[in-house]
């Protein structure tokens, strides 16, 4: 799987700190039915991004691709293709996290989801937009918290790497 892009303090406009990284692998997925593409808004953060999450213990990256997609957004997928991996230095948490990034397509909607507590509080809805359209969601975000700095980043080369791909 290519390497799409490392993303650190820096790029985000916060100065690097030395630091030792626990590392974190999560998959990530555009989540495609139709030309309709899901993201997740995080309302109480005013900012969008991916349906995706960590890996649990022994749980292998495509499996966890897909659990994370049926928890967040109530939809059974399948897995299309490898869009590529991001890694990020969050040095303000002491993490390195890995995202292997995939399309999917929704093979059925309308499940319950079945969100973390935080999910919850973050106020996370599922939308339903173009691919051009998320693109422009997402890079107009304007989150003012650290982690969504690193979301949005994160979600809009994704994003941009898929449109390239669907050329």
């Amino acid at each position: 799987m290519e390497l799409l892009a490392e993303i650190g303090n820096s790029d985000i406009g916060v100065a690097p700190l030395p630091t030792k990284y626990r590392v974190r692998k999560a998959a990530r997925a555009v989540l495609q039915d139709g030309d309709a593409i899901a993201l997740l808004h995080v309302s109480e953060r005013g900012y969008h991004k991916l349906p995706g999450g960590g890996l649990e213990t022994g749980e292998g990256v495509h499996d966890a691709l897909l659990r994370e997609i049926r928890e967040e957004t109530g939809c059974i997928a399948q897995r299309l293709d490898d869009i590529g991996i991001v890694i990020e230095y969050r040095d303000d948490f002491g993490v390195l996290q890995i995202s292997y990034c995939f399309r999917a397509r929704v093979l059925e909607r309308g499940l319950a989801t079945q969100r973390t507590k935080k999910e919850r509080n973050l106020g996370f809805e599922v939308v339903w937009t173009t691919l051009n359209d998320a693109i422009d969601i997402i890079e107009r975000d304007r989150p003012d918290d650290y982690e969504g700095l690193f979301i949005t980043r994160r979600d809009a080369l994704i994003l941009r790497a898929t449109h390239s791909m669907t050329r």
